[in-house]
C-alpha cells in the first residue's frame, strides 16, 4: 500500500488518490467498476506534488523561539508520505494510531519553562505530539506516552477550535512536534503556534 501500489473506492463526487512511488518505473492507474451495472464517463486528473523536507523525523524544520515571542508556521500534509506506518500509538490502542501523513518540526526547550502548542489543522482526525530528539517509533511512543514527563500527546484535533498542548520539559535539549494524521484519508494544511507561556 502506498510505495508499492494504492486502491481506493471512488464516488459520484470523484475522490482524490495519493500515491508515493517507491521507484522510478512505469505505473498502471486503473479506474474500474464494482458492478456490471455500474459504467459511465470520468475525468482523471494527474497532478505531481512537491515533497516538504520536513515529512521526515531526521529532517524536522527548526523553529526558533525567541523568550516571551511566539513562532508561527503553516503546514500542508497532503500527499506527504507516512514514514511510520502504524508503529506510532503513543501506548493507546487503535485509536492513538496514527497512520496518515505528517509533518515534524525541532525546537530547543529550556527546562522548567511552560511552552504552549497550538495547532488549528483544516483536517479533523489528527494528533498534536510532542517528543524527544529521537528519530525512532519506539523511543516516540515513550516520550509521547509518558503524560508530560519527557512527552505528550493531544486528543483527537478538530477543526472548531485550536487543540493546545502545555508542555514543560524536565531536561534541556531539543524536542520534536509533530502533527499527525490518524487516517490515510485525513490531510490537509494547519497552522501551527509554538511559544513559552507567560507566567
Amino acid at each position: 500500500k502506498g510505495g508499492q501500489g494504492i486502491a481506493e473506492t471512488i464516488s459520484s463526487k470523484g475522490e482524490k488518490v495519493y500515491l508515493t512511488a517507491s521507484g522510478a518505473r512505469p505505473w498502471i492507474i486503473a479506474v474500474d467498476s464494482t458492478s456490471t451495472s455500474a459504467s459511465g464517463e470520468f475525468e482523471l486528473a494527474i497532478r505531481e506534488f512537491p515533497v516538504p523536507s520536513n515529512g521526515r523525523c531526521a529532517t524536522a524544520q527548526v523553529l526558533t523561539l525567541t523568550s516571551g515571542q511566539q513562532t508561527t508556521v503553516n503546514g500542508d500534509t497532503t500527499a506527504v508520505a507516512n514514514e511510520f506506518g502504524t508503529a506510532i500509538n503513543c501506548g493507546k490502542d487503535s485509536s492513538g494510531v496514527v497512520e496518515g501523513s505528517q509533518l515534524y518540526y525541532k525546537v530547543a526547550l529550556t527546562a522548567g519553562k511552560t511552552y504552549e502548542l497550538s495547532v488549528a489543522p483544516e483536517f479533523t482526525s489528527g494528533r498534536l505530539i510532542v517528543f524527544g530528539a529521537t528519530c525512532d517509533a519506539a523511543a516516540i511512543n515513550a516520550d509521547c506516552a509518558s503524560n508530560g514527563q519527557t512527552g505528550l500527546v493531544s486528543s483527537f484535533l478538530t477543526t472548531t477550535k485550536p487543540t493546545v498542548l502545555e508542555f514543560t520539559p524536565q531536561s534541556t535539549g531539543d524536542y520534536h512536534i509533530l502533527v499527525d494524521s490518524t487516517s490515510t484519508r485525513s490531510y490537509g494544511k494547519f497552522v501551527l503556534i509554538v511559544g513559552e507561556k507567560s507566567s
